[in-house]
Order: C-alpha cells, then sequence, then structure tokens
C-alpha cells in the first residue's frame, strides 16, 4: 500500500489523495479531533485509505475541505469506520449532511457476538490475529509536527479497517444477519442523530422520565436552555450547567436568591441569569 510519509497540507496533495482513491469501492475512514473544550469536535486529522493508497489529511493546515466532503458524499464508495458516531458527527456538521454508505466495524462486531462497544485495537486483535500499539488514543491532536508513533497510530487506525470489514461482512453473512446490519446502517445516515434539537435536549438525562408536573417541566426546559447555550457559545453543555446542578435546581426547586445560592453545583454566573430572569424554568426566584 502506498502511503505518504508527511501530511497532506495542500489542495494539491489532497486532490492527488482522492484521485488514486477514485476507483476504489470502499474506503477506510477515521478521523482525530480535540472536544475539551468546544460543543462542536475540533477536527485535527483525516485518515484515509483504499486497496493501494493510505493517506492522512492535516485539518489545520487550513487546506480546504469541500473537496474531501464530495469525495465523502459520492454513494458509489462505502466508508468504513469504527465507531462511526463521533466521525460521522463532524462531517454532518461540516456538510448538514452524513456521508453514505456507511460500514460500521463496532456496529457489525456487536451482530455476530462481540461485547457491545468494542474497541479497534481489541476488535483487530480477536478478528485479524494484529496487535496495534498502544498510548497515543488520547493524545493532544492540535500539536505540530505530530511525532513518528502518533503518524504510525493514525495511519493503523484505518490500515486495517479494510479487511478487517471484510472478514465481518463475511460473518455476518454466515450468521444471516446482513439484513440486520444494513437497517442499522441505513438509520446511521440520519442527519438528526448528529444534530442536536435543544427541545429534546432533556431526552440526554434518562432520569428525567422518572419526573413529573413542574419538575419535569423545570428539568426539560433547563436542558433546552442549556443545549442552546452551548450551541450559540460553542462550548461543552458542562461548562455551562452540569447534569449534577440541573438535577440539584429540580429537587430543590429554588425560590429565593439565597436558596439558590446555596447549590454548590450551580456556577455563579449562572445563578446571576436566573436571578436577572433570564432563564426562569418554572418562575422560581422572583
Amino acid at each position: 500500500m502506498a502511503e505518504d510519509d508527511d501530511l497532506i497540507a495542500s489542495a494539491p496533495r489532497l486532490a492527488t489523495l482522492l484521485e488514486n482513491l477514485g476507483a476504489d469501492s470502499r474506503i477506510a475512514v477515521d478521523t482525530e479531533f480535540l472536544r475539551e473544550r468546544t460543543y462542536y469536535p475540533r477536527l485535527c486529522l483525516v485518515q484515509l485509505a483504499g486497496e493501494r493508497t493510505l493517506g492522512l489529511i492535516d485539518a489545520l493546515a487550513h487546506v480546504p475541505l469541500e473537496a474531501l466532503h464530495r469525495f465523502l458524499a459520492e454513494r458509489k464508495r462505502t466508508k468504513v469506520l469504527h465507531a462511526a458516531h463521533q466521525d460521522l458527527e463532524i462531517f454532518a456538521h461540516a456538510t448538514q449532511a452524513v456521508p453514505g454508505p456507511i460500514f460500521d466495524t463496532q456496529l457489525a462486531a456487536s451482530l455476530i457476538g462481540f461485547v457491545p462497544q468494542i474497541g479497534f485495537g481489541d476488535l483487530v486483535r480477536e478478528v485479524l490475529g494484529v496487535t496495534l500499539e498502544k498510548g497515543h488514543a488520547r493524545t493532544d491532536w492540535t500539536r505540530r509536527p505530530l511525532s513518528p508513533a502518533q503518524l504510525a497510530y493514525a495511519r493503523d487506525d484505518v490500515r486495517y479497517l479494510l479487511p478487517l470489514a471484510e472478514t465481518l461482512a463475511e460473518r455476518l453473512r454466515v450468521a444471516g444477519r446482513t439484513d440486520w446490519f444494513a437497517e442499522d446502517a441505513r438509520v446511521a445516515e440520519d442527519l438528526s442523530i448528529y444534530v442536536q434539537d435543544p427541545a429534546t435536549a432533556w431526552e440526554r438525562l434518562k432520569w428525567i422520565r422518572s419526573l413529573s408536573g413542574k419538575k419535569a417541566a423545570a428539568a426539560r426546559s433547563l436542558a433546552s436552555w442549556r443545549e442552546e447555550r452551548a450551541l450559540t457559545l460553542d462550548r461543552p453543555r458542562g461548562w455551562i450547567l452540569s447534569d449534577a446542578a440541573i438535577s440539584e435546581l429540580v429537587d430543590r426547586m429554588p425560590r429565593t436568591a439565597g436558596e439558590l445560592d446555596s447549590i454548590a453545583e450551580l456556577p455563579p454566573a449562572v445563578a446571576r441569569e436566573i436571578r436577572r430572569g433570564a432563564h426562569r424554568p418554572h418562575r422560581q426566584c422572583e
């Protein structure tokens, strides 16, 4: 397999990579990103591999990625990923579309008896007999230059995806579960999965389903408000208001400024907004 030694950091080199991959019917795809300080993942690296070509695209090098998005949108190629949700979320946010069709090796593995949410390294070892190097799963992919070990890790994330998918697809066929997999894979292409509607943000908090009346209304309102703020500010929702703070607010339903200030989990800035009336999930603290 031909591999670029360096990160692809220019439009001409990206065009060459996509041209070399153009004849393949299956493309291995992975991404590296940072999400510690933002609501949306910050894309750092895109790894692509076909039958004969592998390349790493530096998403921080200001390379226009429109050609990449068009390439991934072409449905004549199956995109093979592992645990695809966060990778697909990145592309969905950038293009308002999900690049399909999808073959998720984690999903395929779960349908033929592997433990749910099995990691990529474990699956490669069990199916292909290859042990991958560990140690860079939580690396800072925003730092440049990337070390040879980091680049090797990134390449391995796509190098084995196509043979892995081929073996899993055959096992699905033997188990008679190809149709099951195809149905779940189609669901993964639903754009609404990756675009959060603040009105339904409360559904992430399972405990809200056990509430009723005013407490249920307050919890849903707080979850919606938090999601709107996180989206607007591009900050993690937990930075705006933690799940624990929502739970305590709903449980105690404070009606005075003193009661509000006694909630340890509540950020002072949010408490000030509530006191000002900027957010009143149930007209508390008036």
